[in-house]
């Protein structure tokens, strides 16, 4: 009786009932007498919420009032996606698993609705995510691994974590071609353990927060931005890794002088685009190539802001 005085058994078959729910999305709509594009999304979120990341750190009350909130987001949202229900149930596939490790540090079930919303008006405006095979399923949960690793985990609250996600997409949004590039060159869990890897060694300790979140989607869309030199492999993703550390390092020593936490990710990213036009063999901040390299992205966040 220890088990379900616990729940776990309550858990267990919740769970496998909303297995059998994900295994014929057409027997839903045939008893439920609902559309079968409705029951193709209920059967996508089922099967989202019965993988085990959720239900270890969900419960089953949890679970279930997530399922109810996440369809009623996807209702009032319909006119977006036009009926597309494949497009809207990948996006719910990867925005609930990344946003396991906030939902486990106390994210509320409200809080949840509201990103699921944003995530699906945020992809939404962009036709070209839904008319291009954008790897938002791989963009998403790539996020939500690094969101989970401890370095990472210490610089965000459950909230930033939420809005990390959301700058992940609107990164996506901004340039889905070259994610779709980057998807076929197997560079996009590479390209985003790169940039978080990066970003967290910062030694200013600016980077925490809403500034984090900046510079997550600066870096990424400068990424993107000239892109096509990862795909010919001009720049490797381990080159931007050490290049965000280097140039964290170059801006502990300015901190007082240019930098500060409004501009760290300003200067990240066009640090980032300056590199991947001209790129270089990096060894030390205080190389003359990477001097020439700090003066260029400095110089371009202060045109910026003139």
């Amino acid at each position: 009786f220890k088990g379900l005085a616990n729940g776990d058994v309550v858990a267990g078959l919740y769970q496998a009932a909303l297995g059998a729910v994900a295994a014929n999305p057409k027997a839903l709509a045939s008893s439920a007498n609902i559309s079968t594009l409705a029951a193709t999304l209920v059967s996508g979120l089922a099967d989202v919420l019965s993988q085990k990341a959720l239900t270890d750190v969900l419960t089953p009350q949890i679970l279930r009032d997530i399922a109810s909130r996440s369809l009623l987001v996807l209702a009032q949202n319909s006119s977006s996606w036009a009926g597309d229900s494949e497009f809207v149930s990948k996006l719910v596939a990867g925005v609930l698993p990344a946003a396991a490790s906030a939902i486990e540090d106390g994210l509320s079930s409200d809080d949840l609705a509201n990103l699921l919303d944003l995530a699906i008006r945020t992809a939404t405006s962009n036709l070209a995510l839904l008319k291009i095979d954008v790897p938002l399923q791989g963009v998403l949960e790539s996020v939500g691994q690094q969101l989970s690793t401890s370095g990472v985990r210490a610089l965000l609250n459950p909230d930033s974590r939420t809005e990390v996600i959301l700058s992940s997409l609107e990164a996506v949004s901004a340039n889905p071609k070259v994610w779709s590039r980057f998807a076929e060159a197997d560079l996009v869990q590479p390209l985003i353990t790169a940039v978080f890897q990066g970003l967290a060694s910062d030694p200013t300790s600016f980077l925490t927060g809403h500034y984090m979140v900046e510079a997550v989607q600066d870096v990424l869309e400068a990424a993107a931005r000239r892109g096509q030199a990862l795909v010919d492999q001009k720049v490797t993703t381990a080159e931007v890794a050490k290049l965000l550390k280097m140039g964290l390092r170059k801006a502990d020593q300015e901190i007082g002088q240019d930098i500060d936490g409004e501009s760290l990710p300003q200067y990240l990213s066009r640090l980032v685009n300056a590199f991947f036009e001209q790129p270089f063999n990096l060894t030390a901040i205080s190389a003359a190539a990477f001097k020439a390299l700090h003066a260029e992205a400095m110089g371009r966040v202060a045109a910026s802001v003139a």
